[in-house]
């Protein structure tokens, strides 16, 4: 099967990609590991985290305010805590403290 990219030429990379993927069982491809599900969502909360700092770093912009208060609704959300386990408040003061110190 061909596949194209945007300006219409054969896009070989995009059919290998494919090809694997087809190739595998679908039991194969949807398998959730319990130490992936784990990274995720310690990648999940670091990129929280180091959004929360970069955007302390732009303000007073009001992009960056609006900003920090979803990453607050996020930490003390009841998703946060079903996800982690933790306490998304005591997480937030400590993300609140580093970002005092930068």
């Amino acid at each position: 099967m061909d596949y194209y990219n945007a300006e219409h030429y054969p896009d070989r990379t995009a059919a290998e990609a494919m090809q694997h993927v087809m190739s595998h069982r679908e039991e194969e491809v949807f398998v959730l590991s319990e130490e992936g599900c784990l990274q995720l969502i310690e990648a999940l909360v670091r990129l929280a985290v180091e959004d929360y700092l970069r955007a302390h770093r732009c303000l007073p912009c009001r992009s960056a305010r609006q900003r920090l208060l979803e990453i607050e609704a996020f930490f003390l959300s009841d998703h946060f805590h079903s996800l982690t386990g933790l306490d998304g408040s005591a997480i937030l003061r400590i993300v609140r403290r580093e970002a005092k110190k930068e």
